[in-house]
């Protein structure tokens, strides 16, 4: 028994562990060496992630595109200007077409590109649909031309009309 230890002994050198005989199991258990050696640890490198197909991102809807199967109506504006009385660009219109449920937007482009916004019920007459007053106030604007548009949504319906500039003081 003692050949082997030696053998095994001599094996190892400096900075390695050693393995000695146990004396109740007769198995070899490693013990560390008295010495301290310089070890460079590896980084370890996760395997990839496994490949999802990429998420599919609807496109917004565009506000102004018709509901599925829309009909295009025409949209008058009946006046649109500045309100020395109430401080706002104040806009009426129609649509040409009889329907409840309807709703008017009035989106306006000013100076440097500020832009503003509102939105009006509709009430329905004996030949047009008519859009509620569209006010926006001066809070929300600033001084110079305002250009836009007037659009008129249903489920049934959609049409859009040019708002002539509008000077805001």
């Amino acid at each position: 028994m003692l050949l082997p230890a030696l053998l095994l002994a001599a094996c190892t050198g400096p900075g390695t562990p050693s393995a000695s005989p146990s004396s109740s199991t007769g198995t070899a258990t490693a013990s560390p060496s008295a010495t301290p050696s310089a070890t460079t640890a590896s980084p370890t490198v996760a395997p990839p992630a496994p490949t999802e197909p990429a998420a599919t991102v609807a496109p917004a809807p565009d506000a102004t595109a018709p509901a599925p199967g829309a009909t295009t109506v025409d949209v008058v504006v009946t006046f649109a200007g500045w309100s020395t009385l109430t401080s706002a660009i104040e806009v009426g219109g129609y649509a040409a077409t009889v329907e409840t449920g309807g709703t008017c937007e009035l989106a306006l482009t000013g100076p440097s590109g500020a832009t503003a916004t509102a939105t009006a019920a509709t009430n329905a007459d004996a030949t047009t649909t008519a859009c509620e007053l569209l006010s926006v106030p001066a809070s929300s604007l600033r001084g110079g031309t305002w250009t836009g548009t007037l659009t008129y949504r249903s489920a049934r319906s959609i049409g859009t009309a040019t708002v002539s500039p509008i000077e805001v003081p």
